[in-house]
């Protein structure tokens, strides 16, 4: 297959790259460095000759690609709570543009067989604030938006966007993904499991956790890449999908527990404010997952040490 991962120098987008290249299929890969680093990983993906990056903001800048993909992912967006509390504007306006040329991009093929857009389970979060989630949740859960001059709303609003336009898009082949936490190596700082980890293997003093008692299912990254790449490979199309796993939900304070422990940081760990539009849950329903693809998820204290393994040599 010849693929195109749009935001591909990212953390879920290396990835996924990785993956098709072990496989030998042919990637290539849009970004403009924002966020992602040119690191040495992505180094070694450019030295694979099935390979290309092209580092350029999609945005501002016009390409020539081919029209030959059989599969495009837009994975590129203005992300991180931080992020969309500075720029909330900005979210609207540039995640909305990136969707278009993406889908500019995806008309030229001749035969696209799928279309990737990740969205996000912040798509739930409005429905849990004013009327409560089941849990797991399911893709046909109501959607309804969070509180307009919460600044985080923003991000939520661009994805539904995103969404409702996909669906909407005449002859698209799209897969619509609403990834639940996703972690693991290369992630960045800018999310709770490797931030916590730099905490704590740097501190010394007490560490506050904020959002403390809200829970979370994590997935850990192989296992995210290898369910997208079975489904890319499946006869599914015009689909959403939550992409998550099916272990055990874990309290922010109890996950900061792992941490220290695997770690061996003996650290005082203090409950602190909740962060403002923060969901106190998030479980995916993952039956389209298990119904149809044969996936033995990591588990949370395997995952951890993967992860922690990774960002030691680098802290």
């Amino acid at each position: 297959m010849k693929v195109l991962i749009i935001g591909g120098a990212g953390f879920i987008g290396y990835h996924l790259a990785k993956k098709y290249l072990d496989n030998n299929h042919h990637v290539e890969i849009i970004d403009n460095f924002s966020r992602a680093s040119k690191d040495s990983e992505i180094i070694h993906l450019s030295k694979n000759p099935n390979c290309k990056i092209n580092n350029l903001d999609l945005i501002n800048k016009k390409i020539k690609l081919s029209n030959n993909f059989d599969i495009i992912y837009n994975l590129a967006a203005i992300v991180g709570v931080k992020n969309v509390n500075k720029s909330p504007e900005l979210v609207l306006k540039n995640n909305y543009l990136i969707l278009l040329k993406s889908l500019e991009i995806a008309e030229k093929q001749k035969s696209l067989k799928k279309f990737f857009f990740m969205s996000t389970s912040e798509i739930y979060a409005g429905t849990l604030e004013y009327f409560g989630l089941n849990f797991p949740t399911k893709e046909n859960t109501p959607i309804t938006i969070s509180n307009i001059f919460n600044k985080r709303t923003t991000y939520m609003l661009s994805k539904i966007h995103g969404e409702v336009h996909c669906i909407n898009k005449k002859n698209l082949p799209y897969i619509i993904v609403r990834p639940h936490n996703i972690y693991g190596p290369r992630m960045g700082y800018a999310h709770v499991i490797p931030e916590l980890i730099k905490k704590i293997e740097k501190g010394s003093k007490p560490i506050l956790i904020k959002s403390s008692n809200h829970s979370r299912t994590f997935c850990y990254i192989d296992d995210a890449i290898d369910i997208l790449y079975k489904v890319s490979k499946s006869k599914y199309t015009k689909i959403i999908f939550n992409l998550g796993s099916d272990d055990k939900c874990i309290q922010i304070l109890s996950l900061a527990k792992k941490i220290s422990k695997i770690l061996n940081k003996k650290i005082e760990l203090i409950k602190s404010t909740n962060e403002i539009g923060s969901p106190f849950k998030r479980i995916p329903d993952i039956g389209f997952i298990k119904k149809n693809f044969k996936t033995k998820f990591v588990k949370i204290d395997e995952g951890l040490l993967k992860t922690y393994n990774w960002y030691r040599k680098k802290l």
